[in-house]
């Protein structure tokens, strides 16, 4: 079956929005990333991504403005589940998720 790729972004609110990529064939999701971006000083900022980008099983990165990234494993392993947690995940939280990047931004981040 043909693989097809999507991208498109998804707005939250006039400050934050998801961007997602998803490469799939058929109905079954090969390769994912639903990345949270919220709007913060002037500038989009990656908050976290959830990805399964180059093989790799489905995991999350949190971005913090002062320091490395930090990636760990969702232990969720189908990727059409995974795919779909990512979504409803930030859509839940990531109100608290832009509040605690501010923070981290107020005490001493770029």
């Amino acid at each position: 079956m043909a693989q097809t790729e999507k991208k498109y972004t998804t707005t939250l609110s006039d400050v934050d929005r998801i961007k997602v990529r998803q490469l799939r064939s058929g109905a079954l999701v090969i390769e994912y990333s639903v990345q949270y971006e919220a709007l913060i000083k002037g500038h989009w900022r990656k908050v976290t991504r959830f990805d399964n980008a180059h093989g790799s099983s489905p995991h999350r990165h949190v971005y913090y403005p002062d320091r490395p990234e930090y990636k760990h494993s969702t232990n969720v392993k189908d990727n059409n589940d995974a795919f779909t947690q990512a979504q409803l995940i930030i859509k839940a939280k990531f109100r608290q998720m832009r509040e605690s990047y501010i923070l981290l931004l107020e005490k001493g981040g770029s």
